[in-house]
């Protein structure tokens, strides 16, 4: 299917709608020539389930080539996010980096035969993780959220070396094993 086929589909789902992140981020990344692999709050509406309000971010790298594709299939560069449409039907993806951050091969979804790359959970739970480091209720919240829902598909064991291995790299992953001891407390 083409990108304006997948974002005709987009619109007409639900605004927040598992559907609507992964028909926007197909036509996306069907129009990037390089491999794009969804991370953040999309991706872990996908890998748990519960629909939030979020915007759509995925990572992998966009040249100039890419973004004259883009504008042409008629996404508009609005701050951070490249921005298709306007109002409840407005879709905003963000590229927050070119390099994806994890160890583990990313999930493959096929959405009206087009592949959507996610992060894997693994690297979403230690990048959760990571976050919870700033000690705020939001990306704590993040963090234990994802660890419920996915707890049986998520290799803790995993998660704990890759923890104690982060944890001389910067501040922030020093508090990586304590925030690990306290989400795996809570599951208990």
């Amino acid at each position: 299917m083409k990108p304006t086929e997948l974002l005709a589909l987009a619109r007409r789902a639900p605004p927040n709608s598992l559907d609507r992140i992964l028909l926007a981020a197909a036509a996306f990344a069907a129009v990037v020539r390089a491999p794009l692999v969804l991370v953040g709050g999309a991706a872990q509406m996908i890998h748990t389930g519960l629909e939030r309000s979020t915007d759509i971010d995925m990572v992998g790298p966009v040249d100039s080539r890419d973004r004259t594709a883009l504008a042409r299939e008629g996404f508009v560069r609005d701050g951070r996010h490249w921005v298709w449409g306007s109002g409840a039907h407005e879709i905003a993806i963000e590229v927050p980096g070119s390099t994806l951050l994890g160890e583990d091969p990313p999930e493959l979804v096929s959405v009206e035969g087009r592949v959507v790359r996610i992060i894997a959970v693994n690297d979403l739970m230690l990048d959760r993780l990571i976050q919870a480091t700033d000690g705020s209720t939001v990306t704590w919240d993040e963090a234990l959220a994802l660890a419920i829902a996915a707890r049986d598909r998520i290799d803790w064991t995993l998660i704990e070396t890759r923890c104690r291995a982060a944890q001389t790299d910067d501040a922030f992953s020093q508090n990586l094993p304590a925030v690990l001891d306290r989400l795996t407390h809570r599951l208990s």
